[in-house]
């Protein structure tokens, strides 16, 4: 039987090599009868690949062109003025993109219509947990920030952050309803306390943080997919551990 399964495999392999050999030869026999349609096959492609390459790079040169022009037309910061603005949407308007944290502490210091700034990173990555693995959004939060992100909140099981927790930058945690119940189900698979929720901890980019709490909507039917899938850390938390400090 093996020496039959050889025979055909050899069989086959001969006939692949024989088939791909009169292939390529009548090609090259194509190409010598028909001199002139090879050429001009071989210049389309030229002149397609070409062409391709020039689009990208004049679509490259105008986005560098566009955006340092409009930074010079436009400036890179915008500054309205308005009275009477409620705190939620000061908050709100304190989150301009492209700016930094040594941006928000010059305007605060330099601006005098800037009273204050909210400050939160974002860095999403695989978490590893009771022997899992999860895509979440560690998201870490100064103050006024976390005050804003935990209006429609409310608290699980242990604690939310101290105001000695954003200064400390110690590795804790609060992690949502939909990552505590997958952690209630993987505990109850190894015969583990459920009620040990509180202190356990997971890892974003092997680096371990403390679960203090978990939290969960005030809106039962509220679940938004980027709540489920979130993690509150303190802003130097994620600052010392994970980005960096600007």
């Amino acid at each position: 039987g093996i020496t039959l399964l050889m025979k055909k495999l050899i069989n086959f392999f001969i006939t692949f090599l024989l088939s791909t050999w009169v292939g390529i030869r009548m090609g090259f026999i194509e190409m010598q009868s028909h001199k002139l349609r090879s050429f001009l096959s071989m210049i389309g492609v030229f002149l397609g690949v070409a062409s391709l390459v020039i689009m990208l790079t004049l679509i490259g040169g105008m986005k560098v062109f566009l955006n340092e022009k409009i930074g010079k037309w436009a400036g890179s910061i915008w500054i309205w003025k308005k009275w009477d603005v409620p705190l939620k949407e000061k908050i709100i308007w304190s989150r301009s993109p492209g700016l930094r944290f040594l941006d928000s502490e010059y305007l605060e210091e330099n601006c005098s219509v800037v009273n204050m700034s909210a400050k939160y990173i974002e860095r999403s990555g695989t978490v590893y947990l009771a022997g899992e693995q999860q895509w979440m959004r560690l998201r870490g939060v100064d103050f006024n920030t976390w005050l804003d992100d935990t209006e429609n909140l409310t608290l699980g099981q242990g604690r939310w952050f101290k105001l000695e927790d954003f200064q400390s930058g110690e590795k804790i945690c609060i992690i949502s309803w939909w990552l505590e119940n997958k952690l209630i189900n993987r505990f109850k698979v190894l015969g583990k306390d459920t009620t040990q929720i509180i202190g356990a901890k997971l890892k974003f980019k092997n680096i371990p943080f403390k679960i203090i709490g978990t939290f969960r909507p005030q809106d039962r039917s509220y679940t938004p997919w980027y709540l489920k899938r979130r993690i509150f850390v303190p802003l130097k938390t994620i600052q010392y551990y994970v980005t960096g400090l600007n």
